[in-house]
């Protein structure tokens, strides 16, 4: 499905569409045809499918009415922002999946009510700490100019290898963490886990990489705003 931004005529278009593909680089926005890859069958693709299939069961299910309408009223509170920076506002069943898909994906029981507290504090910076050696990672950590709090976690993507000059999209980025990882504390050592998450993908010299590491508290699925921290394998 395509997301088009309505002005005078259409502002902007973001999705797919009847074969062709609508997005937006540094040169402006532009169109191209859709390519649907091999859906790869991965440890991490399993789990992402499982849980939003999970989300759905329970949803239908598993829930009360009392507790539907209570993440009605909590998604209409909490509105999410979409590929255009625009504020929306999720349906129940939306905000009930998107957030327990998230905790399941670091191996968090599914919250069956919505929580009572949906803040976070930003991490302000990160220092990430690396070295690569034969083409994978040899080190890697990640200190937050802050401590974390009880419950409060590293949620870390990176994106593999990328050519120079080509911008880095938001859909680049991958989950480093696993059901079996959880959250990461700070300064744990994440070289194994970046490692395994591009398996096959080793990091030659030349290419361009970037980290989006958030804050995420395991009992309420809450996220911080996401600090960008881009590299450069030399």
């Amino acid at each position: 499905m395509a997301l088009v931004k309505m002005g005078a005529l259409a502002q902007d278009v973001r999705g797919s569409l009847n074969g062709s593909t609508f997005s937006r680089n540094r040169g402006g926005a532009y169109v191209r045809s859709k390519v649907s890859p091999v859906q790869p069958v991965s440890a991490y693709s399993a789990s992402v499918r499982s849980a939003f299939k999970a989300g759905a069961q329970i949803w239908a299910t598993g829930l009360t009415a009392i507790q539907r309408a209570a993440w009605n009223a909590f998604a209409a509170v909490h509105p999410f922002v979409n590929v255009f920076g625009d504020s929306i506002t999720l349906s129940g069943i939306s905000m009930f999946q998107s957030l327990n898909q998230r905790l399941q994906l670091v191996g968090e029981a599914v919250l069956l009510s919505p929580p009572s507290s949906f803040v976070v504090a930003d991490l302000g910076s990160v220092s990430v700490g690396l070295s690569i050696g034969a083409g994978i990672f040899t080190a890697l950590t990640m200190v937050p100019a802050r401590p974390l709090v009880y419950s409060e976690g590293l949620y870390v993507m990176m994106t593999p290898g990328l050519p120079m000059g080509v911008k880095i999209q938001k859909t680049d980025f991958r989950l480093i963490n696993t059901p079996v990882s959880g959250l990461f504390a700070a300064n744990e050592a994440l070289a194994d886990f970046a490692n395994a998450r591009f398996s096959g993908a080793p990091w030659p010299s030349g290419k361009q990489y970037s980290f989006r590491i958030l804050c995420m508290n395991a009992a309420t699925g809450a996220i911080s705003s996401p600090i960008v921290v881009p590299g450069l394998v030399g």
